[in-house]
């Protein structure tokens, strides 16, 4: 999430996309290339760096664990995350994406925000990512998609839930 319109409060500004692929191919470069690696699903584009090709290309076909965990949860997250920024950059964080969220809903972010309602600011802007999230999901082979009800498990449990997933052919 550090490429999305919240993502960058508080953190340096991204690299240039030269340099992001220098650092991507330093970090892989140290794997273990026998061994399965997981990472975080994207988009093309990550903030203003852009995913190479080829590592894009291989996201799309290995298979997607949709961790799902229920919007209260989510936003008292972002509430912990976010909550203690500047309201300022809050207020434009939600403005860069006024546009995909619709002006009505951009004009209650906002007056929540206003109001120091940061969960009800969360919950609105949960609506545009997990809009954004389907999208990218119904843009894969469905029978490469796992789904994984996280509602009530511990993260050990969930993170045991995802090591048992290891047996997912890949392709």
């Amino acid at each position: 999430h550090k490429g999305s319109a919240f993502g960058a409060l508080g953190e340096a500004p991204q690299p240039t996309t030269e340099h992001f692929e220098n650092r991507l191919w330093a970090a892989f470069s140290t794997l273990d290339k026998t061994r399965e690696v997981w990472v975080e699903d994207e988009s093309r584009h990550i903030g203003r760096v852009a995913l190479p090709d080829a590592l894009f290309r291989q996201l799309r076909e290995a298979p997607l664990l949709f961790v799902d965990r229920p919007i209260d949860v989510r936003a008292d997250r972002l509430v912990k995350d976010y909550g203690t920024f500047d309201r300022k950059e809050l207020a434009a964080a939600v403005e860069r994406i006024r546009k995909r969220l619709g002006p009505q809903h951009c004009k209650n972010a906002l007056e929540a925000l206003e109001a120091g309602d940061l969960r009800a600011v969360a919950l609105i802007t949960l609506r545009y990512y997990d809009k954004s999230y389907a999208h990218g999901a119904a843009q894969r082979n469905a029978d490469r998609v796992f789904r994984i009800e996280a509602a009530g498990l511990t993260l050990e449990a969930l993170v045991d839930e995802l090591r048992s997933r290891r047996s997912i052919p890949s392709r």
